[in-house]
């Protein structure tokens, strides 16, 4: 027998009086000559080193049918049942190295429901030595299965946990899309909406630029105060801002596509009940703020600071706070809004036509500002993709031939392709409202040139997923804050380009980005909170979205984590960690009190809007066929 350790970081917080302590997980393995025999249970016992009162002892039966395999990877949730599907198999066993799973020849799937079996196959190499997850790969394609529950099972090793086909996306999406309830500023966290207390939170500000209640602030006698609601918390900070539009964009993409699916009460929000898809509220809840704040020349404020970083660095730098904690306005601010507000009243104009109105009247007073009020001396980043985008929306919406032209010469100018590099993920977003409009005065070149693009991207994502031994749409780079974790992020481009053209490869190529990110990675383990077999356990989020005291407990589900990390294609070497260098793709730190916010925060921006956005897509697809836009006449 041979013994084998990895050491991780497991925990990270105060214990009493004692701060910023670290617990470790040690895993060992046990290297056996010959497979367990499924006739005997076994005893492992650890005969020196454990202090009185821990276990020392456990007992294990060798049933393939009943020890789950962390070795076998699955989407641990749900496969969509139109896409391609595969499990893997592999295990990096830390200063062993990679497992030999080579007698392994054989897989058989048993159906849940009847406990036959429902499909048998061979167990494929798919990457020997791969260095992104430290093992020798197997593949298993499970694209035969139709919809059900099943799990696998490999004689001599054990199962894998259960998956669905076909069912459980709507779970995902409402799951998914619940996290933008759980961020809400100024929302009350209480029952029957969650199980998750908070009080309305970030409502009151004194004209200083400080929250009520902050200690470290005296206000003068009498000093105003102004109560505010809306938009989201950042991520585990509380500051919100207008870039996080962008997320709220994507699941309206979704929603214009497929109008009748999402309904009235399906997320359990405030606002079910009321006769609106909840979708659409809960955009609205991203939006009113923006509008209702909007100042008279048009400018719309970045956001509100909540005595959180962002507002902190701004008294650094100007000596002062913003009257009220309001961020004051930009031109990416007013824009972003613009072309959300636009997207938004269009969508929303069945249900509330007056309302919808408003929005879309704030987004053309917000694009008149920003067009009359470019950044000097030098444009923020984004500032020219921005515009056009605002100007496709509210061509989109409205027709207009303005809006129309300034499109044309912003495509003209290389505004759609040239741009600061941190959007290059998102531009896609900005990309569709033109490409897939159906006005008959677009402009056939231009939209042909963003359809292009669309696809272009789309076809690098397709090439880059099949790369890697486990499928994923960053390819074999280095990368983190989300580019690791597959997902929405990699999968946005393939869902544009399956809704222009219909294409298999492109859903293919979404569906296997959505497995990576539920279990079927080197890990085992899903990066959304509460979902899967195993899920991150201690995700950087707001301490009131844990259960117990200190971050510890159930967290709310749904929110998706960044991941790994490993800024390049290389073995990391992580704080504490045994052996001494980790496989890059299996460098995730999911520790949640600071210091590792690369891999286990979130944001509003860079993982919730896309998860939500890829789940809606997938789950659509179960249901019913796409509609087309109603950018159009």
């Amino acid at each position: 027998v041979r013994v084998g350790r990895q050491t991780r970081e497991f925990w990270n917080g105060d214990i009493g009086p004692f701060p910023h302590n670290t617990l470790y997980l040690h895993a060992f393995h046990l290297a056996l000559p010959k497979p367990l025999d499924p006739a005997h249970n076994y005893r492992v016992m650890v005969t020196t080193g454990l202090d009185e009162g821990l276990t020392r002892e456990m007992t294990l039966a060798a049933d393939p049918a009943g020890f789950r395999s962390p070795a076998i990877k699955v989407n641990q949730v749900a496969y969509s049942s139109r896409a391609k599907r595969y499990a893997y198999l592999g295990w990096w066993a830390g200063d062993l190295g990679a497992v030999d799973f080579s007698a392994c020849r054989e897989f058989s799937v048993f159906d849940e429901a009847n406990g036959n079996e429902a499909l048998r196959g061979p167990i494929v190499v798919r990457r020997a030595g791969d260095a992104f997850s430290g093992e020798n790969v197997f593949e298993m394609d499970l694209s035969p299965l139709k919809p059900g529950r099943y799990h696998i099972r490999i004689a001599g090793l054990g199962r894998s946990d259960s998956f669905a086909v076909g069912g459980g996306l709507r779970e995902l999406y409402v799951d998914a899309m619940r996290v933008f309830f759980h961020q809400r500023c100024g929302q009350e966290l209480k029952e029957p909406w969650t199980t998750f207390k908070r009080p309305a939170c970030h409502t009151k500000s004194y004209a200083g630029g400080y929250l009520v209640g902050n200690p470290n602030y005296k206000p003068k006698p009498d000093e105003e105060v102004r109560e505010y609601v809306g938009g989201y918390h950042d991520a585990a900070d509380n500051d919100c801002f207008t870039y996080h539009l962008r997320a709220t964009a994507q699941t309206l993409t979704v929603f214009e596509r497929f109008p009748k699916l999402f309904t009235d009460g399906e997320l359990n929000i405030p606002e079910s009940g009321n006769g609106i898809p909840d979708l659409l509220d809960e955009a609205r809840w991203a939006l009113f703020f923006y509008r209702d704040h909007q100042m008279p020349d048009g400018a719309v404020p970045l956001g509100r600071g909540n005595d959180e970083d962002y507002l902190r660095d701004y008294e650094r730098q100007h000596k002062n706070r913003p009257p009220f904690g309001i961020l004051p306005p930009s031109n990416t601010a007013a824009t972003e809004f613009a072309a959300v507000a636009a997207q938004f009243a269009r969508l929303y104009e069945p249900y509330n036509q007056q309302e919808a109105g408003t929005f879309l009247a704030a987004a053309r007073k917000a694009f008149a500002w920003a067009q009359k009020n470019p950044t000097k001396p030098q444009p923020e980043k984004g500032e020219a993709l921005l515009l056009g985008w605002a100007a496709a929306e509210l061509f989109c919406t409205t027709g207009e031939e303005p809006y129309n032209e300034t499109v044309r010469k912003a495509f003209a100018a290389g505004h759609f392709t040239k741009y600061h590099w941190q959007f290059d993920w998102v531009a896609p977003v900005m990309w569709w409202p033109y490409a897939a409009t159906t006005r008959e005065n677009a402009d056939p070149a231009v939209r042909k040139a963003l359809r292009d693009l669309l696809i272009k991207r789309a076809d690098l994502k397709v090439e880059d997923t099949e790369k890697p031994a486990y499928r994923m749409g960053e390819g074999e780079r280095g990368g983190g804050w989300g580019s690791l974790a597959g997902g929405g992020r990699q999968a946005w481009p393939c869902i544009l380009a399956h809704l222009l053209t219909g294409e298999q490869k492109y859903l293919d190529a979404a569906a296997l980005n959505a497995d990576f990110q539920l279990g079927a990675n080197p890990l085992s383990r899903t990066f959304i909170t509460g979902i899967g077999s195993r899920f991150p356990g201690a995700p950087q989020i707001n301490p009131t979205l844990y259960k117990g005291p200190n971050k510890t407990g159930e967290t709310v589900k749904g929110i998706t984590v960044y991941g790994p990390v490993a800024p390049k294609p290389e073995p990391q070497k992580l704080p504490g960690w045994y052996p001494e260098q980790t496989p890059p793709w299996r460098s995730w730190r999911d520790i949640g009190w600071g210091g590792a916010e690369v891999c286990s925060e979130f944001t509003i921006t860079e993982t919730t809007g896309n998860t939500a956005a890829l789940y809606a897509y997938l789950y659509a697809l179960e249901t019913v066929r796409p509609a087309k836009p109603s950018s159009g006449e």
